[in-house]
């Protein structure tokens, strides 16, 4: 299959806990023109619970998605590279994936090859490239995107 990538995103490091989210959209707004420019702790400000920075997903994506001109979608297992490969050339993607423990990150993809994904990872600010394989076991999947 083809590469499909997008520009690499910024790097931006989450400056609390649980403000990946905050950090993805910041990075995002900042590579793509189409976004508002959005900056890490206003939307930590506006949208964050507590003191670590976290939002409850069921909650605040609805609301986050409305104010940005998003659009959100929930996956499971194997849905995953389609999708990508269906949304990334037209939009970054805001995928929020859990992890051993229970607990939700999110992540800045830009790039979907045959076997691996790329995205800037907010914790620590850098890139990374997993393979499509370790990506699915992640699930279930929070994607946003630009329509």
């Amino acid at each position: 299959m083809a590469v499909i990538s997008r520009n690499c995103p910024g790097w931006v490091r989450q400056s609390l806990e649980d403000s990946c989210w905050a950090a993805v959209l910041e990075s995002w707004s900042r590579a793509d023109p189409r976004m508002p420019r959005l900056r890490q702790q206003a939307l930590i400000n506006q949208w964050g619970e507590g003191t670590t920075g976290k939002i409850t997903p069921v909650t605040k994506i609805p609301q986050i998605t409305a104010a940005y001109g998003l659009r959100y979608d929930v996956l499971a297992s194997g849905q995953l590279a389609p999708y990508i490969r269906s949304h990334l050339a037209s939009s970054y993607l805001f995928c929020a994936y859990t992890l051993p423990g229970s607990w939700t990150h999110a992540v800045l993809v830009y790039r979907i090859r045959d076997r691996d994904v790329a995205f800037m990872d907010p914790d620590p600010g850098r890139y990374r490239v997993e393979s499509l394989h370790w990506m699915d076991l992640q699930q279930p999947f929070l994607l946003m995107r630009k329509p």
